[in-house]
């Protein structure tokens, strides 16, 4: 984390992306573990990774219909690209697109390949959310 940054503060401003989403949203029925390592993820910190993410891989969160995956990963993007434009601006792992697995179905069945190459760049973080329901 930047010295610029304040991990209380920072973790705030995480928490509120989750209330903006979902204003009902309740942490305390959250998995605090998934959290807090998302947490963890954006700022390489391993004291909070709970889960041992690799915080040179991507995500994948699963499980059933209803467990809040989809707004964890909304919450998550805005978080990253609110991080990024506030400490890393070149850090491309921060930059984050989220698109529906039957919208990038579409987008191949519409345009083709090369049109699906833009969110496999190198810069990008691909959000795919609803994967199976396609």
């Amino acid at each position: 984390m930047p010295a610029s940054a304040d991990r209380k503060e920072e973790a705030a401003i995480f928490r509120q992306k989750f209330f903006d989403l979902a204003p009902n949203f309740d942490p305390s029925l959250a998995n605090r573990d998934v959290l807090n390592s998302l947490f963890a993820w954006v700022w390489r910190d391993d004291k909070s990774n709970i889960l041992n993410l690799d915080f040179d891989k991507g995500l994948f969160l699963f499980g059933n219909f209803g467990l809040g995956k989809s707004l964890s990963l909304l919450a998550l993007r805005q978080y990253m690209n609110s991080v990024k434009a506030r400490f890393r601006p070149d850090d491309y792992r921060l930059c984050a697109w989220m698109r529906s697995a039957s919208e990038i179905a579409n987008i191949y069945a519409s345009k083709g390949q090369p049109e699906l190459l833009r969110y496999s760049a190198p810069d990008v973080n691909l959000v795919i959310d609803e994967l199976g329901r396609e």
